[in-house]
């Protein structure tokens, strides 16, 4: 796996921009064709006791998917729809592992997937559309 390099107009981004202290910090690596995070994830962000907040895993989900689509495409990937569905559920602590792919591209429209897992047991699936914006971005 090759770490990606992150793009600058995402610097302050809660997941995974690396000049926000409060943030996640995820990095992200690309590997055959799709992208991928590891993180755990301590207490700060659960929702019932030991449970991690499925609107944390809906963020990381939207977050890896926006770096595979900046990655392929460039530009400035703007969330249009997100959908989520949780299988199981993710303790504070557990090691996961979330992959986005490609589904689909319709320019300016591109669909991505991202899965969710620990231990390779499937916890969450994400799809969504973004829209690829080149024309506010300032620099990648």
């Amino acid at each position: 796996m090759t770490q990606i390099s992150k793009f600058s107009a995402h610097d302050r981004c809660f997941v995974c921009g690396g000049l926000n202290t409060d943030g996640l910090g995820l990095i992200f690596e690309k590997a055959d064709g799709k992208i991928v995070c590891r993180t755990n994830l301590d207490s700060r962000f659960q929702s019932y006791v030991g449970i991690v907040h499925g609107g944390i895993l809906a963020s990381i989900a939207d977050a890896t998917m926006v770096n595979f689509v900046h990655q392929e495409f460039g530009g400035r990937p703007l969330t249009c729809s997100l959908e989520m569905r949780y299988r199981a559920p993710v303790h504070v602590g557990d090691e996961i592992a979330a992959e986005a792919v490609l589904r689909r591209m319709k320019h300016p429209i591109v669909w991505a997937s991202c899965r969710i897992t620990v231990r390779n047991r499937l916890c969450a699936e994400a799809t969504a559309a973004f829209k690829i914006d080149h024309e506010t971005l300032s620099d990648d």
